[in-house]
């Protein structure tokens, strides 16, 4: 029987243990205890004792290929500009289907977007559509050298923590120079901080 059909049979357990025994409802450890000693999925914090799901916080950090996808989607939004596309029009990319951003970098949404960095494009209907996003005005200031959060915290797709330290594009970029891999040199070499200082006016991300 899976923690899913047993869990429901807690709540007339509680409903009796208060008749009989009240006293064990003043203290919330007490009654963990009690209830823990019928239950012993309840001791085991790092599972939900109700789906088996994990209950740790998932620390992401943004490291290089984050910085790389940051500049590749910021060099066709550029492109596109000088091809007289307006910015907000430019300003759309198929993260997945786009032949000039590597393989690597198109997997490198998820902690761009928990801090706010790219944003969803939204449809019609107000839905994500599917593959698109957007560089939000924080990350184009990330991109002119402002600093950003290094790491963020988070649970179940939720932020749960900010964390203090910092880091730039470029120190995430400079961060893997000595690498072995060419292209990775040549995305340190290419970025100038002082290119982005013209682009930037877009929406807000979550943050």
């Amino acid at each position: 029987m899976s923690m899913r059909q047993k869990l429901p049979k807690l709540w007339p357990f509680l409903v009796k243990l208060h008749q009989e025994h009240p006293d064990t409802f003043s203290n919330p450890e007490l009654l963990k205890a009690t209830a823990a000693q019928k239950w012993p999925q309840l001791k085991q914090d790092e599972k939900c004792p109700n789906c088996d799901a994990h209950m740790k916080e998932t620390i992401r950090t943004f490291g290089y290929y984050n910085a790389l996808l940051m500049l590749e989607m910021a060099n066709v939004v550029r492109r596109r500009v000088r091809d007289g596309v307006p910015f907000t029009k430019a300003n759309r990319v198929h993260v997945v289907q786009e032949p000039n951003l590597s393989d690597t970098a198109k997997h490198q949404t998820t902690v761009c977007r928990y801090l706010g960095l790219i944003a969803k494009v939204k449809n019609e209907e107000g839905k994500h559509d599917t593959g698109m996003w957007l560089i939000t005005k924080r990350g184009w200031a990330a991109l002119r050298g402002e600093p950003i959060p290094s790491t963020v915290s988070t649970f179940r797709n939720e932020i749960t923590k900010h964390h203090e330290a910092t880091t730039t594009i470029g120190e995430a970029l400079r961060a893997r120079k000595d690498s072995f891999v060419f292209h990775l040199c040549v995305a340190v070499e290419r970025y100038n901080e002082k290119e982005w200082y013209e682009f930037g006016d877009n929406v807000e991300g979550a943050l």
